[in-house]
């Protein structure tokens, strides 16, 4: 297995904000990233410090893994912002295979 899966807000963070488990633990939530960096430069960083810090090609990623581009969405404090916006995101892909 090459890659884990990774919480984009990180777990650690979201529960120390009280954030809904079933939030925390979904698929709005989650991310393929290879192991080497989610337990590395990765592990519980903040999402937009991970982001501006240490993503080579940020438009790409933010595509790729269908993460809004609106930055004000990638605090943990609004977790649940970036959750509904990440949720229609994904939706909207799907929706995209199916019509």
């Amino acid at each position: 297995r090459t890659n884990d899966i990774d919480h984009i807000m990180p777990r650690v963070l979201l529960e120390k904000e009280q954030k809904d488990p079933q939030m925390i633990n979904s698929v709005a939530n989650f991310q393929l990233l290879d192991f080497g960096t989610n337990r590395g430069p990765k592990n519980a960083s903040p999402l937009r410090d991970w982001i501006n810090n240490s993503v080579p090609n940020k438009a790409v990623y933010l595509q790729e893994h269908l993460i809004p581009t609106d930055e004000s969405l990638w605090d943990e404090r609004d977790f649940e912002l970036f959750y509904t916006a990440r949720a229609k995101l994904i939706c909207e892909r799907i929706n995209f295979y199916f019509a």
